[in-house]
């Protein structure tokens, strides 16, 4: 049986869209999504909330005042957001005491695909990483994540040395070559320059000779 919730709209410019007058499964059916439940009291967490976007998620807002039979039937305590990944049933988790970075954290990791959650999408990489330390707690995985920053940080530095010898490299060469092809181009300039020159000459003194054979004549 599909529920039926009769909201207002509002007029929130944000990510996050108003639940409109009619049937909430009308409204969320298959897509995967966000839905923020909320009442005066947790207006800290709805500001949080609107400013959340992701690609491929829906993100909406509910006032409990305006439906409170829908909110009661789905959350213990307010605020709390109910979650739909992979188009699977509504899941529920109390965001009582989230700031924007835990409701960031919360999509990254609940709601929208990665590799820890869809295993397809990880690298061979990244599954021999799971592999090793998937089962490690978070005071290690932090670790695990400075120490290969750091390493990532090392090989971008080593690169970008790399680039910029290999520019200045390609710069000095390019002068050098450069300066052999204004000179190949002065040296053939000045051929051609001769060359016509030479040809001045020939016609000069052919028509010398005609003008003398015209004269002896």
């Amino acid at each position: 049986m599909r529920t039926v919730v009769f909201l207002i709209l509002c007029t929130c410019a944000a990510a996050s869209t108003p639940l409109e007058n009619g049937s909430f499964d009308d409204q969320t059916y298959g897509k995967d999504g966000v839905v923020l439940l909320y009442d005066n009291q947790s207006v800290e967490q709805l500001a949080h909330f609107l400013k959340l976007s992701a690609e491929g998620l829906h993100f909406w807002h509910l006032d409990c005042e305006i439906a409170p039979s829908f909110c009661d039937a789905r959350a213990d305590t307010l605020p709390t957001v109910l979650f739909s990944f992979r188009n699977e049933q509504w899941s529920t988790q109390s965001v009582k005491t989230y700031d924007e970075h835990a409701f960031e954290t919360f999509v990254k990791s609940k709601v929208q695909e990665n590799c820890v959650n869809t295993r397809r999408l990880c690298s061979a990489a990244m599954n021999e990483t799971l592999a090793a330390h998937g089962e490690r707690n978070h005071t290690e995985v932090r670790a695990l994540y400075e120490a290969e920053k750091e390493d990532g940080d090392a090989i971008e530095k080593e690169w970008n040395e790399y680039s910029e010898q290999t520019q200045r490299e390609f710069m000095e060469q390019r002068a050098v070559f450069q300066e052999r092809l204004r000179e190949s181009d002065d040296r053939l300039k000045v051929l051609g320059q001769l060359m016509e020159a030479m040809h001045a000459t020939a016609y000069s003194e052919q028509e010398s000779e005609v003008q003398v054979v015209i004269t002896s004549i």
